[in-house]
């Protein structure tokens, strides 16, 4: 199975997301904690009218697609010293197509909020996979980010008056 090549600047060798240095991710948690009364606002509305309903294993449905190493390395790994298969959050910069499958279904089948793509995105669990440099955690994160926002927005245009929330 080949994946959908990433086509983001931000998904090349060189990592050029204003999210990767560490102060461009700064910046971005600042700007992202100034919408945070915003997002509350909205959770506290829907939580008033019924339960919210938040996804589920990313990793299981992962699986499903029988995916190898290959497009676990994707263009971007391509040669990485240590395997990658296994490393599902990786998969958010080499196969976001299978990333966005699973987050548009789960948003089909009801859920409220959609869970991220970043169980073991922390330089911790990385370092299994000798990818623990802040950078590409860091990336990881806000690509996983992107994807579920970008699914959740598409699916809140579709079906107007529908709320959708991320959380990762």
């Amino acid at each position: 199975r080949a994946c959908k090549p990433a086509t983001r600047p931000s998904q090349s060798k060189q990592l050029c997301s204003p999210c990767c240095s560490r102060q461009g991710l700064h910046q971005y948690v600042r700007a992202s904690q100034a919408k945070r009364s915003e997002v509350q606002n909205v959770l506290e509305r829907v939580l008033m009218k019924r339960i919210a309903l938040m996804g589920g294993s990313i990793s299981r449905e992962i699986k499903r697609f029988g995916l190898q190493e290959a497009d676990y390395q994707g263009e971007r790994y391509q040669g990485h010293p240590h395997k990658l298969m296994g490393n599902d959050d990786v998969l958010s910069l080499t196969c976001p197509d299978v990333v966005e499958q699973i987050y548009c279904a789960y948003l089909d089948a009801g859920v409220d909020i959609l869970a991220t793509n970043t169980y073991h995105s922390t330089w911790v669990s990385q370092s299994d996979y000798g990818l623990q440099d802040d950078a590409e955690v860091a990336i990881m994160n806000v690509e996983s980010v992107r994807l579920a926002k970008r699914c959740a927005a598409a699916y809140m245009q579709q079906n107007p008056g529908s709320v959708k929330l991320v959380a990762g």
